[in-house]
């Protein structure tokens, strides 16, 4: 019972933090309006009846679409949608919260602390997190892994591609689950799993190129050559060693419809292209 109502406080806090505190004057969100902007007009299209992908340009995954439309059913108005999307993230928000609880106790861990630290990284992160949809596959992730603990397998990876669809990242996890079912030879599971995880890849991705084959990877490939994004990892330390006067960095809009911010040096190229032997250099590590 103690629990039960330590999960209700937390909750009740994070619906004070999402929809109050990062709605307040004490933070400035102009700068943050842009996005959630173009989440309400790629919504407002479809509700309109064109289709994504064939009737205009979008450069998220096909489930993506699913998330920013549902709030715009209700929200006829960009103030209203920008509130009803803020809702939607801490539904999500408290999903994770449920989860947290969950594998805290499977795990003896102090469940106060879990949800407190949990609190305070979404603090740290602030209001963007109510105009991005990033906690939605994370939260994602997150029932991936508590559902594979629950040695509910083939949920599991289906969840994980369900979050793939939605961000590409979710699909780092899957070989994680490979390896662990593999070191226990687990060898049917690794079928199953697999197979279930690419039979809803298939499908999801059969539907966007039934839209248009063109327009569903050309939101692949705009992904792919973009430059340096302004709030990259790699754009932090350029933006420090232009504070520091070490460099010189610009801003810059690159690309066509739609437009990449990045950061524009005289070594982005460089990092551009050192970045995916990076990344996979450090997900070896990892796995």
């Amino acid at each position: 019972m103690k629990q039960k109502w330590q999960l209700i406080i937390f909750c009740l806090v994070h619906a004070l933090i999402l929809l109050v505190l990062f709605n307040s004057a004490l933070y400035d969100n102009t700068a943050l309006e842009y996005d959630i902007a173009r989440f309400f007009n790629y919504s407002s299209r479809i509700v309109e009846g064109q289709l994504p992908y064939q009737d205009f340009a979008v450069e998220y995954p096909p489930l993506t679409l699913v998330f920013f439309t549902l709030p715009r059913l209700v929200a006829p108005s960009l103030g209203i949608y920008q509130y009803a999307f803020a809702v939607e993230i801490l539904l999500f928000d408290l999903l994770g919260l449920f989860l947290i609880s969950a594998l805290s106790r499977r795990l003896g861990l102090h469940l106060t602390g879990t949800l407190a630290i949990y609190t305070l990284a979404l603090l740290a992160i602030g209001p963007i997190l109510i105009y991005r949809y990033d906690l939605i596959p994370a939260i994602m992730v997150l029932l991936a892994l508590y559902t594979f603990s629950q040695n509910k397998h083939k949920l599991s990876w289906a969840i994980l591609a369900v979050g793939a669809m939605t961000k590409i990242y979710p699909a780092v996890i899957a070989p994680i689950f490979l390896i662990y079912q593999f070191c226990h030879r687990r060898y049917r599971h690794i079928i199953s799993g697999a197979a279930a995880f690419v039979i809803v890849t298939a499908i999801i991705v059969i539907l966007g190129l039934l839209l248009s084959p063109d327009g569903f990877w050309d939101s692949f490939r705009y992904q792919a050559q973009r430059g340096l994004h302004a709030d990259s990892t790699y754009s932090s330390f350029l933006l420090l060693g232009h504070t520091l006067g070490l460099t010189q960095v610009r801003l810059g809009f690159v690309g066509l419809i739609p437009l990449s911010l990045d950061i524009v040096s005289p070594i982005t190229d460089m990092l551009a292209k050192v970045s995916p032997m990076v990344i996979l250099f450090s997900l070896a590590a990892v796995y």
